[in-house]
């Protein structure tokens, strides 16, 4: 968010603030590592959680991104942990084991460690998936550079579906976001941009938009 210090004062920090909270961030993350490499839900925690993995594993990523310092080590067995987590992904999966899973191959797409042949297995599984999973998938392909067909077919808007049942922390509101988020990344100057944002922030009440998952 550094770019973004100019329009937002409460963003406005030094350098210094930014790399303390970045870091504080990082280690916390890394104490709810466990033995096999997964991240557990809380700090010192031995039981690891694949979606939470995930969910950490993309601050990891971004960390990286922005010129902060990840331990190989740490970094290295999580997305070892993750890829082992993808076996068993042609079974039988609904609700959180397919929700869990297509955040688990985003992450490492977006760390340059993608592993196609599974989004192929869960874009199979498409009719199970809700639009934020979608959204994942397809952010999952867009950043390995995969088939523009696939693409298109996860963000085509559905209709009647009940899109939060067994959903980890679901709302319509990050629904939208990861929406945005794959438009923007694939098809920048898509009219569908400008129709996600306006919905995103018609959402937003009291300058909230109701969950911590920004």
């Amino acid at each position: 968010m550094r770019d973004l210090r100019a329009a937002f004062p409460e963003l406005a920090k030094s350098d210094a603030e930014v790399a303390k909270a970045v870091n504080h961030g990082l280690d916390l993350l890394i104490s709810m590592q466990t033995s096999g490499g997964g991240l557990s839900y809380w700090p010192h925690g031995n039981e690891p959680m694949l979606w939470g993995s995930a969910y950490g594993g993309l601050a990891f990523v971004l960390a990286e991104k922005a010129g902060f310092k990840v331990p190989e080590e740490n970094s290295n067995k999580l997305f070892t942990y993750l890829s082992q987590q993808l076996r068993g992904t042609a079974e039988e999966l609904t609700g959180y084991g397919l929700s869990d899973r297509c955040l688990a191959v985003y992450t490492p797409a977006l760390a340059g460690k993608a592993e196609p042949a599974y989004h192929e297995v869960l874009f199979n599984k498409r009719a199970k998936l809700s639009a934020e999973d979608r959204a994942l998938l397809a952010l999952a392909v867009i950043e390995s550079n995969g088939p523009a067909t696939m693409i298109d077919e996860l963000l085509r808007p559905q209709i009647d579906e009940d899109a939060y049942v067994e959903q980890w922390f679901g709302s319509v509101t990050r629904e939208y976001a990861l929406n945005l988020l794959a438009w923007t990344r694939y098809q920048p100057h898509s009219p569908r941009v400008d129709e996600l944002a306006s919905d995103l922030f018609r959402r937003r009440s009291n300058g909230h938009w109701g969950t911590t998952q920004k």
